[in-house]
């Protein structure tokens, strides 16, 4: 059995043999052996100091982190079933029901949110459609989410359309009410009812103080104001607080995480800092590239992190075709490598993905990684994909577009035509589209009663007959441009910029992958077999795609991240300067997944679509005639 202490370096030491008095602030960064610190940490709580095992309570995000971090510790002694691992939810839950009555308190769903939610909405908003109350339901779940974990409504309402921000908080009210009504729980109320029951109990919150002498958190960096006020309140002088976390790798923002919370945590309890500064997992050249990076953020801890791993030049895998603007970190494995469009970026990428050896692709957002999914499929390239997410065809814009082809190649299918009756506006009613299934019926039903309606709908019937007899890629133009779709996918998204990018990015998606394919008949069972393939169960492949948030905690020879562009990263437009360190985090957390290889990728795009690099690249470029050679 391996004692506390074995093979540990100087700070890694230092963290576990922690004497206080207070609390103890440990900032990890990158690969500097977290896991092993917080399961060396117990090992000596237990075997160095005589801490009973049912004391120690240790905190982790997720249900896989504490089951793994549960196995660690099994491999290094015999108390792993007495110590207390578990999530946060799970945890204060557990205390919760120990100290009330929560036995027929039903969790409610993600349905069952929607099912109080709607109502409220058709009743506050009734000049919604259907379809969109169901899509705001989706953002209030998440907004509701966030204000319960960090009860700040200035920053709730930005998650919403700026339609019902204004009511957010009556909606809430009345939601908060429906939900007591049927005595249902929320998943977040757990953090909320457990902090009211600490504060307003001082038997109970003593008892729980008293229950647990030390606490061990991991991933702090991750932690919102409801869960630090929990903490704070489960904890008594002299305060057996043993926090690890970076705040560098901080990325839930949109959860309510603030890494806000681990200055307060340093600062209230003037806790005592180690940095474990040695990085095991990647070669100096990535670690240097990810530190010029993440150093331009301005709210943070400092410290600065050096590689184990002696650089040699073994692991350069090779220049792509366009490398007018890349450029290599000395000899080793960092690359940035500019495309003329997502098109030709992507073909490169897949022709990496042919070689052997491990390779994660890492996308911003999971809408971009189901496109290059999409690019791999077509090539018959197995990958496993660990999110899985909605598909590139059951876009609403790209479903908008296929109705059109559809019904011009025949298909007797009303819910088509209510599909893009209006699409661009005309004029035809929810009462029309009720009593008729054809577009020769609609058009016959307004014959006599608006010959303007009617005048439209003669218009649509040729354009869908001159449509039927194009070939796939003209097609596509027809209905963006003479048929009117992208003009009125325009004015549809209003003054929102991002959106009308986001629905030009789409159309333009869409006329490339028609390009690919022969006829309507083919095109249409290539995604009924992408739809069914991406269902499945993931492929054993050494090829690996997912977003960055769902990379965290794992590593790679080799990381490839596409789409380093400005609006991808940072994502979006009028970002905060808080919003901008938030994103930067994000591209440094991709960075440092890779432990040999790293390559970045961006396009020029159009002169209909100008794209930029990625702000996070600049300090990179500026430096790179004194880092390496700028490639030829």
């Amino acid at each position: 059995m391996l004692t506390a202490l074995a093979a540990l370096n100087p700070d890694q030491r230092e963290a576990v043999t922690f004497e206080g008095p207070g609390p103890l602030l440990v900032l990890a960064g990158p690969g500097s052996g977290k896991t092993l610190v917080i399961t060396r940490r117990v090992q000596y709580l237990l075997e160095e100091k005589g801490i009973a095992p049912e004391r120690i309570l240790v905190l982790t995000f997720t249900r896989d982190a504490a089951v793994s971090m549960q196995q660690r510790f099994q491999i290094l002694c015999d108390h792993s079933n007495t110590v207390n691992f578990g999530t946060f939810h799970s945890i204060f839950y557990q205390i919760l029901k120990a100290s009330t009555s929560l036995n027929d308190r039903q969790m409610l769903t993600d349905a069952d949110k929607r099912r109080i939610l709607i109502p409220i909405l058709s009743n506050m908003l009734p000049q919604l459609s259907p379809y969109r109350r169901t899509n705001l339901c989706n953002d209030l779940i998440q907004a509701i989410g966030y204000y319960k974990n960090t009860g700040i409504i200035s920053r709730t309402i930005l998650f919403l359309p700026s339609e019902i921000q204004s009511t957010f908080e009556k909606i809430y009210r009345i939601y908060e009410e429906r939900r007591m009504e049927e005595g249902r729980l929320d998943f977040d109320d757990m953090l909320g009812d457990c902090k009211n029951m600490l504060l307003g109990n001082t038997t109970l919150r003593s008892y729980w103080q008293d229950r647990f002498s030390h606490i061990l958190i991991d991933e702090f960096q991750d932690i919102n104001p409801a869960q630090y006020e929990v903490i704070k309140l489960l904890s008594k002088a002299p305060y057996n607080l043993f926090a690890v976390g970076d705040d560098d790798q901080a990325i839930y923002g949109f959860r309510g995480s603030d890494p806000g919370c681990m200055q307060s945590f340093a600062r209230e309890y003037q806790a005592r800092q180690v940095i474990l500064g040695v990085n095991y997992r990647s070669r100096p050249e990535i670690v240097k590239a990810a530190r010029q990076v993440i150093e331009e953020n301005q709210n943070r801890f400092l410290k600065k992190q050096t590689s184990s791993i002696l650089s040699n030049s073994s692991a350069d895998y090779g220049s792509a075709q366009k490398t007018d603007s890349s450029f290599d970190f000395g000899s080793g494995g960092v690359k940035t490598l500019k495309f003329k469009d997502r098109r030709e970026e992507y073909d490169y990428l897949v022709s990496l993905c042919c070689e052997s050896g491990e390779t994660a692709i890492l996308f911003r957002t999971n809408k971009l990684m189901q496109l290059f999914a999409l690019a791999l499929k077509r090539r018959n390239i197995p990958f496993e994909m660990r999110e899985k997410g909605r598909q590139p065809y059951e876009n609403e814009i790209v479903q908008d577009i296929m109705a059109y082809l559809r019904l011009s190649h025949g298909e007797a299918n009303p819910s088509l035509l209510y599909r893009i009756i209006n699409k661009p506006s005309r004029y035809v009613s929810r009462e029309a589209m009720a009593e008729c299934s054809s577009l020769k019926e609609v058009r016959e039903h307004y014959r006599n009663k608006d010959s303007r309606i009617f005048e439209r709908l003669e218009i649509l019937e040729k354009q869908l007959e001159t449509l039927g007899h194009l070939a796939l890629f003209p097609a596509l133009h027809y209905v963006r441009k003479v048929i009117g779709y992208e003009e009125w996918l325009m004015k549809d998204c209003g003054e929102d910029e991002s959106k009308k990018e986001e629905g030009l990015m789409r159309l333009n998606w869409l006329s490339e992958e028609a390009a690919e394919h022969h006829d309507l008949k083919e095109w249409l069972q290539f995604q009924r077999d992408c739809a069914k393939e991406m269902r499945e169960e993931k492929r054993e492949s050494h090829i690996h795609l997912m977003t960055v948030h769902a990379s965290k905690g794992l590593e790679f020879g080799r990381v490839i991240m596409p789409d380093c562009n400005d609006r991808v990263y940072p994502y979006g437009n009028l970002l905060s300067e808080q919003i901008v360190e938030e994103e930067r985090r994000i591209f440094y957390v991709g960075m440092t997944r890779a432990k040999e290889s790293l390559i970045l990728t961006y396009v020029a795009g159009t002169a209909e679509l100008p794209e930029k690099p990625s702000r996070f690249l600049r300090k990179l470029q500026k430096d790179q005639h004194s880092v390496g050679k700028l490639k030829a």
